[in-house]
């Protein structure tokens, strides 16, 4: 029994040892930001936890103050045809993400892979090839609508002293640009059906977004990058660009980042629609923003209605004449 035991932790070790190998072991210590003995110890353990138990209790609380007030409308029925524009951005996101991957792998970094912009870059996928046939789709659109600001920062304020390969960087400034213009076109392909946005005044989405990621980055990413002495998405120790840096980093972190997820959302949704409006591919209803694709759509079905029913009163008028 004992060497069972002992042949089953073998086993583990060897496993475990298997995935730190391609997951972490890459991860340049002596880089400064990166992650290392230094980085860990950049804060007291009592500090940490301190900070810890006030972000996820400030998480959980946005959490149920955001569901309880959220709502998801109906999904549409009529729904816009893809013209082909969506499939294309959807194979240059696969394209420029599967890259990304790939060099994760060959650096043996791949738990970079949970830094928050490669997760809103997965659920942009996702939105892409999903049919617009769900409230799920309408619900992460909206939720990653809020959580822009990461590719706003990370263009601002780029870490890029460990991207040493070739057209590494330039897949970096790629990707975080796709970030910004796929919400964009999928409002312009979707306001009035599936990919729709709470009103301006509506702050449920924006809140909830901020528990999650509150939530997210002090219990999983802390606790790997503890696990693991790598910095994910600088929640460790600051970043080198952080113009916040020194032992308050996460307490004003907190603020700015809740401060963000509101403005720049919200921001970035009035701006689109103003400048799809001015575009003429919205209109203002009167309660809502619509495409005029879909306009068009709705309109063509109420004439196809109506000549339907001109068509059968004449029938009808032909066989009582009969």
């Amino acid at each position: 029994m004992d060497l069972l035991i002992e042949e089953i932790k073998g086993a583990m070790s060897s496993k475990l040892a298997e995935i730190a190998h391609w997951s972490y072991d890459g991860v340049n210590h002596s880089i400064k930001g990166n992650g290392g003995p230094d980085c860990v110890n950049y804060l007291s353990v009592q500090r940490r936890i301190i900070e810890t138990i006030i972000a996820c209790t400030i998480g959980v609380y946005s959490l149920y103050w955001g569901l309880k007030r959220c709502t998801v409308p109906p999904v549409p029925k009529v729904i816009r045809e893809d013209r082909g524009g969506k499939r294309l951005l959807l194979v240059l996101m696969c394209l420029v993400f599967g890259i990304e991957i790939g060099f994760k792998f060959s650096s043996r970094t791949v738990i970079y892979i949970l830094n928050p912009c490669h997760i809103i870059t997965t659920i942009q996928i996702f939105l892409l090839a999903a049919p617009p046939t769900s409230k799920t789709v309408t619900a992460l659109f909206r939720i990653h609508l809020h959580c822009l600001y990461g590719a706003i920062l990370a263009i601002l304020f780029p870490v890029l002293n460990t991207r040493k390969r070739c057209l590494e960087s330039e897949i970096y400034w790629v990707q975080h640009i796709l970030i910004l213009i796929t919400p964009f076109y999928l409002l312009r392909t979707g306001v009035g059906g599936i990919y729709t946005v709470e009103a301006l005044n509506d702050m449920s989405w924006a809140v909830l977004t901020q528990g999650l990621l509150f939530i997210y980055h002090f219990l999983i990413l802390q606790g790997l990058g503890m696990i693991t002495q790598v910095n994910l998405n600088n929640i460790i120790c600051p970043a080198v660009s952080d113009p916040f840096c020194g032992p308050n980093f996460r307490i004003a972190a907190m603020f700015h980042q809740a401060a963000l997820i509101l403005l720049v959302g919200k921001i970035y949704t009035k701006f689109s629609l103003i400048v799809l409006q001015a575009l003429g591919t919205i209109e203002w209803t009167g309660e809502k923003y619509v495409a005029m694709a879909a306009l068009r759509v709705q309109r063509l079905c109420s004439m196809c209605k109506a000549q339907m029913t001109r068509k059968a009163i004449t029938n009808e008028d032909e066989t009582h004449t009969d």
